[in-house]
């Protein structure tokens, strides 16, 4: 969003600079920000010291060089000043995390689904908040969840496996249950943005992350932003169509085939794996042909080192051009740390001027 540079807006810039800065750098001093960011010593002074007083960042030690002059006091964030509530689907129950600000995770728990209707489901996150938010100590600044459906606006729709949710303004609902701030997400989006968070590599811009198995989904991150599409749809490929497979009726067919044959894989079918892998490398080189990500990541049933080299294989017969890297993933709690940053992102404002060139 472009905003106008009024003096009020231009503080809050300054200040995020700032706060990123002692995030990064810290423990650093005051004159040592002013250098790195040019920005007067006395407009770093008033707004260290606002941070200070907001609690988010704190004091940490003095440091000097001699004994002559005064020693420049040394500040850090404060990783404490609050905390971030996340959910997360897991087909039969809820992983829940208390995080901090800096993305550590204190605690973790399951919390088992028991009763799925509407108000049942709504009492038992509420059991879950209350029991987690009593562990936090610190102000819980929000709530991220990661729900296995398509959210637009706050409100969810396809979503087979709570069909109690379809259709209702969830993010409004949860909101009056936990009196906090709450933002959903599609799960896979948010394991996608766990992911990138926390594995790739600076100079990746471009990922997609893939989940095959029991269901199927995608998200991706291009130019370093996760990407919804219009209608927050983008990345249901269970209804992408492969050989002409088409139901008519909206179902997402690729998605039941695949599934049919992981119950296969773990059978030990193995001419079913090899169908299930060849599948999984259409699926593939259709999305590589359309974004040509720098990295992709697999995560579901049968994903594993050998598995994808056979995927890879099968991809070199379709595809003309360098193939990125394919990185198996099994991080269960990709999903958490996707929910804190959907959370932490919506909840502070990150102000910058930034030099824009080109369509």
């Amino acid at each position: 969003m472009m905003v106008v540079g009024k003096p009020h807006l231009m503080k809050k810039c300054n200040s995020d600079i700032i706060y990123s800065m002692i995030r990064e750098r810290g423990p650093i001093s005051k004159p040592a920000l002013a250098t790195a960011t040019k920005l007067s010593l006395p407009t770093v002074n008033r707004l260290v010291d606002e941070l200070v007083e907001q609690g988010m960042v704190r004091e940490n030690g003095s440091q000097g060089t001699g004994a002559v002059g005064r020693r420049a006091r040394m500040y850090v964030s404060n990783d404490d000043a609050g905390c971030v509530i996340s959910f997360f689907h897991t087909g039969q129950g809820w992983l829940g995390g208390v995080c901090n600000l800096a993305g550590q995770f204190r605690k973790t728990r399951h919390f088992a689904i028991t009763d799925r209707s509407r108000s049942g489901m709504l009492s038992q996150l509420q059991d879950a908040y209350s029991q987690l938010s009593g562990d936090c100590g610190e102000q819980v600044l929000g709530v991220g969840m990661g729900i296995p459906g398509v959210v637009h606006g706050g409100t969810v729709s396809s979503i087979p496996q709570i069909p109690c949710w379809e259709g209702v303004q969830l993010q409004q609902e949860l909101q009056e249950c936990f009196g906090v701030p709450v933002f959903i997400e599609n799960d896979v989006k948010l394991l996608t943005a766990g992911y990138y968070a926390r594995e790739c590599p600076k100079s990746c811009e471009d990922l997609l992350f893939l989940v095959v198995g029991h269901g199927l989904g995608s998200g991706m991150i291009i130019n370093r932003k996760l990407y919804k599409g219009a209608g927050c749809f983008a990345g249901e490929c269970g209804y992408m169509i492969l050989d002409g497979q088409r139901s008519g009726t909206g179902t997402p067919v690729l998605e039941q085939h695949l599934a049919e044959l992981a119950r296969q894989v773990e059978a030990g079918d193995g001419a079913a794996q090899a169908a299930y892998l060849r599948i999984i490398a259409q699926i593939l080189a259709n999305f590589i042909t359309v974004i040509d990500p720098q990295r992709i990541a697999l995560q579901g049933v049968g994903i594993r080192e050998e598995t994808v080299a056979e995927i890879r294989r099968e991809l070199e017969q379709y595809l003309p051009c360098a193939l990125p890297p394919i990185i198996p993933v099994d991080d269960r709690e990709l999903g958490l740390y996707g929910a804190y940053r959907l959370c932490v992102s919506n909840t502070t404002t990150h102000m910058r001027v930034v030099e824009q060139r080109g369509i």
